[in-house]
């Protein structure tokens, strides 16, 4: 049984599967934690989770939230790439359990930058230049942490100053991703 990103559902509460399809933002991110951690404190675990990617990308802390349960979970998670992981949805996705970070052929796969922008007095623009410096640096060390790439070649590579578009192979060899698949995954 599988739940999506937008349904609550107490009988499916419990599935080693999630979709997390669209946007990754507050909403989607409390769901995808919520069955993370409903499934590590059930007394009978699932050997794995499987979390089905097919997003965008979206809000950088939301996706963050979901990095951090992830990392805690007991149990491994499997993430299964579907459609496009874009930008945060990668993110998510690369925090997969190493061996167990699957992608479809037709799966289309892009890395940037974040963006933000903000406004207010001079000092408030100081202050906010910070919080930006840390996500970049946050990114940063969560590409190398997934793929193995040095600061020099994450920045490079995976974060330059236009979009990068990467075929399943080039995100196989970039340490990204383990599997590309077309065929059933074992759930």
């Amino acid at each position: 049984m599988t739940k999506t990103a937008k349904t609550k559902s107490p009988d499916k509460e419990f599935s080693n599967s999630f979709l997390l399809f669209g946007k990754i933002d507050s909403e989607s991110a409390y769901e995808v934690c919520n069955w993370i951690l409903s499934n590590n404190f059930i007394k009978e675990k699932h050997e794995s989770l499987n979390l089905f990617i097919n997003s965008e990308g979206g809000e950088l802390t939301a996706a963050f939230a979901i990095i951090d349960t992830m990392s805690m979970s007991a149990i491994p998670i499997k993430t299964i790439a579907l459609g496009q992981i874009c930008s945060s949805g990668l993110m998510v996705f690369m925090n997969g359990a190493k061996g167990n970070r699957i992608l479809f052929p037709n799966t289309s796969i892009m890395s940037h930058r974040f963006n933000a922008g903000s406004d207010g007095k001079f000092h408030e623009l100081k202050a906010i230049q910070k919080e930006f410096d840390l996500t970049h640096e946050r990114m940063v060390n969560h590409y190398i942490k997934c793929s193995g790439l040095s600061k020099r070649e994450v920045i490079k590579k995976m974060l330059p100053s236009e979009d990068v578009y990467l075929t399943v192979d080039e995100t196989i060899a970039l340490g990204l991703a383990d599997i590309v698949s077309s065929e059933a995954v074992e759930i």
